[in-house]
């Protein structure tokens, strides 16, 4: 709505009227999957998945946080600020404390590491953003990373 009161296309100024980058989002991907199955130290690949967790955990939050943090904080702070850099910092920021809720509900233990990955990935997101000129390939990237995060960790669900 607001872009449409700005006279915004919402797909042009989200970057979604093209795939561009999908290539080099794969290639994150693989190595997302690559060092997950490492790092969590995980004995196998559960695809066992409930189907509510496939829609909302792994493919509507990768897709509706990229739109509201890479694709509309990002670029908003950076157009105010005239400066990509404050923008990421602002939208990595503000992707990790939306977080926190998450994860107390969960009774999931906040440490400094998991604070700091998530720091990471907003801010790396935001710099896939703009290398590729395109909200697809980061989409693709958070929801892998949200399929690793579900189907390595968690032995059954």
């Amino acid at each position: 709505m607001y872009l449409w009161a700005q006279h915004k296309n919402p797909f042009v100024y989200l970057k979604l009227q093209t795939k561009a980058g999908l290539l080099w989002a794969f290639s994150f991907c693989v190595i997302i999957f690559g060092l997950g199955s490492i790092l969590r130290g995980a004995s196998g690949l559960n695809l066992s998945i409930p189907t509510d967790v496939w829609w909302n955990v792994i493919i509507l939050v990768g897709l509706s946080e990229e739109v509201v943090f890479r694709g509309f904080i990002l670029q908003q702070v950076e157009e105010m600020t005239e400066s990509f850099w404050v923008g990421n910092s602002v939208q990595a920021i503000l992707f990790t404390l939306t977080h926190v809720p998450y994860w107390l509900s969960q009774g999931q233990q906040i440490t400094s590491g998991l604070i700091a990955f998530v720091l990471f990935a907003g801010l790396l997101l935001g710099m896939i953003f703009r290398k590729t000129e395109s909200l697809w390939a980061c989409m693709l990237i958070h929801s892998v990373n949200n399929f690793c995060s579900i189907a390595l960790v968690y032995p059954k669900i």
